[in-house]
């Protein structure tokens, strides 16, 4: 694997986990959302979110199905990680 895979490597497993870490905060702030009394400020932080919650979630696919391609391309090719 060259410099620059190995690189771009790196960058996607510390991306990963930055995702994974600021969805758990995220997540806890929802649950937190939960025991406000009921306001329409209560249902548009909830709204917000949810949203949030969902694009980090399709964002975190996305670099694992990216980190994967980058690892098990390298492993037919018959390269060493």
């Amino acid at each position: 694997m060259d410099e620059l895979t190995k690189t771009k490597v790196n960058n996607l497993i510390a991306l990963r986990q930055l995702i994974t870490q600021v969805l758990t905060v995220l997540t806890g702030g929802l649950v937190g959302v939960f025991l406000m009394p009921n306001t329409a400020f209560k249902i548009f932080l909830l709204i917000f979110g949810i949203y949030f919650t969902a694009k980090l979630i399709a964002t975190l696919a996305n670099t694992i199905t990216e980190l994967n391609s980058y690892l098990y391309s390298n492993k037919r090719k018959g390269g060493k990680i």
